[in-house]
């Protein structure tokens, strides 16, 4: 009888068990459905707090003696307001406006809700997402499985997928961005987790793929915003030497910086590469303040360092925070590279190591894309974590392509070549260049850059940069000039037929005006030209880096001034040319060495110093750039700025009689010479 009775109950088991595995074929396994499901609702009360700088001060007991503190010190390269981080005071309640979770909310449609979906069905584990056509699309806390990854999520023109204010983690193989992926606005910065991780292996494509494969791609006018909480700064120099097995940092700025956030400390060896470097990865188990100064931060680690950071008078280590409340990473299983073993290669002359150029070659990660004019992607606070496919074209952690002219936005990309670009070059002749200089004259103004003007990303209008003047090709009609703006860098072409830039500024040109952070090939002849008003003179010299000092070094050398334009561009760069019937002055931009020799021994002007390092991103290449050394130009003019000269005209070309040797017709018939002049200013 009781055996009879234990196959009795085992018979209901396997029953209940089949229907079990039954419905669960059926109906999957998502909790996901409208009656298990509620829209988040969002107060202050129910968001985490934002984060905010320390309010316990660290015991002057743990706090080093002994060594060099350097307090609001950075390196004369980052000296400038551009390099330093906004003077921001964070909230424990940072406002919130223009949430697209919140906007018209009676028109939005829940992921979660199967009146959502044609067929009445929510997307199952495993399957291509198509968001319904002209509608908006609210993920919320509850609406999908963490263990769900979708397939391709496709948003046509006209519809959005919006992730709410919430603990969300949503996988797919990429996302086809075609209307609009919302994940907060520039005014909205969520304060929720948020993780997107995008899935896919390297076997398994036709490389280069498409590209949403892996990938969150937005193309033919799409838009992609993803914001996350704000960090002040996000990194920072060490205000003491770290020494190995220290448990505690000392950084030279105040941060909001969190416990169980990672951060980075950079090796100050005079060896860093992936085969032998002393950078390294820690955990905050908390920040404090200190006694050492106002500005000083303490951080403590989750484990004693392995290495000595310096951080003396000369130079300091950097400090950088490595998370966001906002990850978009590529999956754990198919984005690093597997042929990592055996990867230091020793050479057989000196003994000394390098990376193997055979090796780390297999890394398929992540990517954002945004591409096409009209197409937008905006990005904040969001970490970027196995991103990045290697060796394939156009598939970088986060890229944004001939995206055309974006209004209110003062950082142009680089364009298709038919629209006015400020950062991109389409060279028309073998000895077309590029350059880029910075105009500094307005400390006031320039104080103003990253906080209250010039806010990268900020497409609103409401701190966009202001424009004081205007750039223009020697040749070319002054209205098809590019902007200058406040934050005064300027990136363009040295088009060798037209042999200058014209720079026209509004209110009249500067009567001190210091050319910095110059970046021009020393084969390439980059004049510019300058409108004053007659009878002008002029005081011009190079002016070394400001750590230069007479004791060791010779820290000025004058310009000379010449009778043509012509010994301008052919000269050596320590020469000006003042027309004074033009009233316009050239001088030729030329990067400097830090000095010019030393005391008593004056380094002669008489050759051209050698090529620089040079960098490359996106078919751009430009001389890495020797922060210090300036052109100063001091003009005689009774009133600052001088008066505006707007009857002095844009100067001819410099080569009217060039052609390019692949084309000798008359380059000024062509038709496509109005579009380059469009192009390159």
């Amino acid at each position: 009888m009781a055996a009879s009775r234990l196959d009795s109950h085992l018979s209901w088991a396997v029953t209940a068990c089949l229907l079990l595995l039954f419905l669960i074929a059926l109906f999957g396994t998502q909790p996901a459905t409208g009656a298990t499901c509620v829209r988040d609702s969002y107060s202050s009360s129910s968001l985490p707090d934002g984060a905010v700088f320390p309010t316990q001060t660290l015991s002057s007991a743990l706090v080093p003696s002994g060594r060099v503190l350097v307090k609001n010190h950075w390196s004369e390269v980052a000296q400038y307001s551009k390099y330093r981080p906004a003077k921001v005071t964070p909230s424990v309640d940072p406002p919130q406006s223009g949430c697209p979770h919140l906007d018209q909310l009676d028109s939005l449609k829940d992921w979660h809700a199967t009146s959502t979906w044609t067929g009445g069905s929510v997307p199952a584990n495993g399957t291509n997402v198509t968001i319904p056509a002209n509608t908006r699309v609210l993920v919320s806390s509850c609406s999908i499985d963490r263990t769900f990854v979708f397939k391709t999520i496709t948003i046509p023109a006209g519809s959005a997928l919006i992730l709410g204010d919430a603990q969300i983690s949503m996988a797919a193989a990429g996302f086809d961005v075609q209307g609009e992926f919302l994940v907060g606005s520039p005014t909205c910065r969520l304060r929720n987790n948020i993780t997107i991780t995008l899935h896919g292996s390297r076997d398994a494509q036709l490389l280069p793929a498409s590209p949403p494969v892996k990938g969150i791609a937005a193309s033919g006018g799409g838009r992609v915003d993803i914001h996350g909480m704000r960090y002040f700064p996000t990194w920072s120099r060490l205000a003491m030497t770290a020494e190995k097995g220290d448990s505690y940092l000392f950084i030279q700025d105040m941060v909001n910086w969190q416990p169980g956030q990672s951060i980075f400390i950079t090796s100050t060896e005079i060896k860093d590469s992936r085969d032998w470097h002393r950078n390294e990865v820690r955990t905050i188990v908390k920040v404090y303040r200190t006694l050492l100064d106002s500005s000083v931060a303490a951080i403590q680690l989750d484990a004693p360092l392995d290495y000595q950071h310096y951080g003396g008078r000369e130079y300091q280590a950097e400090v950088g925070l490595l998370t966001r409340n906002i990850v978009v990473r590529g999956d754990p299983f198919n984005s690093e590279p597997t042929d990592t073993a055996n990867a230091v290669c020793k050479d057989a002359v000196t003994n000394s190591t390098y990376p193997c150029s055979d090796k780390y070659l297999t890394g398929f990660g992540g990517h954002v894309q945004v591409i096409g004019e009209g197409s937008t992607g905006r990005f904040s606070g969001v970490e970027l974590y196995r991103m990045g496919q290697t060796n394939v074209l156009g598939r970088y952690p986060l890229q944004t392509n001939v995206l055309g002219r974006y209004p209110l936005s003062w950082w142009k990309m680089h364009s298709s070549c038919k629209l006015v670009a400020e950062r991109w070059v389409c060279p028309m002749d073998d000895k077309d260049s590029s350059a880029a200089l910075k105009f500094r004259y307005n400390a006031a103004l320039e104080a103003q850059i990253v906080s209250t003007i010039c806010v990268n990303g900020n497409g609103d209008g409401t701190k966009n940069c202001t424009v004081v003047g205007k750039a223009t090709l020697f040749g070319r009609n002054e209205s098809l000039g590019v902007d200058l703006a406040a934050m005064g860098q300027l990136t363009g072409p040295i088009v060798y037929k037209a042999g200058g830039w014209f720079i026209r500024y509004t209110a009249g040109t500067p009567n001190v005006l210091n050319l910095t952070e110059i970046q021009v090939d020393p084969k390439d002849s980059l004049v510019l030209a300058f409108p004053y008003p007659a009878g002008t003179k002029f005081n011009i010299f190079f002016q070394a880096a400001s750590w230069c000092s007479t004791s060791w070094a010779v820290c000025t050398h004058p310009f000379r001034n010449v009778s043509s334009v012509a010994e301008v561009a052919n000269g050596f760069g320590d020469v000006y040319y003042w027309d004074n019937a033009a009233q316009v002055l050239y001088v030729r931009a030329t990067m400097q060495p830090a000095t010019f020799g030393s005391p008593g021994k004056d380094a002669p002007w008489t050759s051209i110093p050698p090529a620089p390092g040079q960098f490359t991103r996106g078919g751009l290449t430009l001389p890495l750039v020797n922060g210090g050394p300036l052109i100063v130009i001091k003009a005689s003019c009774s009133t600052n700025p001088c008066a505006p000269q707007t009857r002095v005209s844009v100067p001819r070309e410099l080569r009217p009689y060039y052609t390019d040797s692949e084309d000798s017709s008359a380059a000024d018939t062509q038709p496509w010479l109005s579009t380059l002049a469009r192009a390159l200013l």
